[in-house]
């Protein structure tokens, strides 16, 4: 009857309260839990710290993407205008030292040498040479070409400075006139003023142009090269003729002298202008007129008074 009670075991509020705080307070501090091989510290890196510093390696990515894509744009758009402004698509023609209103027919004949080398219409592709020679073949009056110039982009005309060849003599032939410049190159259109040398054919002889071609063309060169020497040698002609029934002969006159001097188109006309030389040199000393010098035979010369 008298069972005594057991006393009730009190609660402790306050340790359990202080467990909880001390539970959060843990949650909300960083674990200070230290490892083995790791660095012995307290502190540790927050979210925004660590987000701000991936933003900015993000940027420095962004930034050098952006730069590399700039670099690239601008060489290539450097490369096209450079193509452009090399690209002939239009051809011109400017005579040197010469007025010609009609240039069509030069013109025409460029186009042609582009149609048919599409790739040389760049002009660091461009063989002049070749371009010359094609050139000449139809229009033998064009001696070189001088410069080539550009103008304009998208548009680009390419404008080609011609130099045409200056005539020494002229020899007229079935009514057909055939130029020789000091080169000894045979044209038939002339650019330039008539020259005062005119060759003089003594036989008269109706020929067609198709059968003198190589007969003229011969005639001409050796007159070319002999007047260039000559010029030389500070002497000028002012006289050629072809005697009668002579093929291989020519006859000069030089200005301030009265000799006559028969040559061959055989011989170098560069040696036959030294032996004019010296045998004017001669004559002077001697005080002699002959009334003509053949030296038409190397190392020979024979006069008659």
């Amino acid at each position: 009857m008298f069972i005594r009670k057991k006393p009730q075991p009190t609660r402790r509020r306050v340790q359990a309260s202080s467990s909880s705080s001390s539970k959060s307070q843990d949650a909300a501090m960083p674990s200070s839990t230290f490892r083995r091989n790791q660095t012995l510290s307290g502190y540790r890196k927050s979210d925004d710290e660590t987000s701000l510093r991936k933003k900015t390696h993000e940027l420095n990515q962004l930034r050098r993407r952006i730069f590399a894509i700039f670099v690239i744009v601008a060489t290539t758009s450097t490369l096209l205008i450079v193509l452009l402004s090399q690209y002939v698509s239009r051809a011109g023609v400017y005579p040197v030292d010469t007025n010609i209103t009609d240039v069509s027919s030069y013109i025409a004949t460029i186009d042609d040498y582009f149609n048919t080398n599409s790739l040389e219409r760049f002009s660091f592709f461009l063989r002049k040479d070749t371009l010359l020679a094609h050139l000449q073949a139809s229009h033998p009056e064009i001696e070189r070409i001088a410069a080539t110039s550009s103008r304009g982009l998208f548009t680009t005309e390419t404008t080609f400075h011609l130099v045409f060849r200056t005539p020494v003599a002229v020899w007229t032939i079935a009514d057909q006139n055939y130029y020789v410049d000091h080169h000894g190159r045979a044209f038939m259109i002339n650019h330039h003023e008539h020259p005062q040398l005119t060759i003089i054919d003594d036989n008269h002889l109706n020929i067609r142009l198709g059968e003198t071609a190589i007969i003229s063309n011969r005639f001409l060169e050796f007159v070319g090269r002999l007047v260039s020497d000559l010029q030389l040698l500070e002497l000028t002609i002012y006289q050629a003729r072809i005697p009668i029934g002579m093929t291989r002969q020519l006859n000069v006159h030089i200005d301030g002298y009265d000799h006559l001097f028969k040559l061959a188109i055989d011989r170098s006309p560069a040696e036959q202008a030294e032996d004019i030389k010296h045998l004017i040199y001669f004559l002077n000393t001697e005080g002699l007129r002959p009334e003509y010098l053949d030296i038409r035979i190397r190392g020979r010369a024979y006069y008659r008074l």
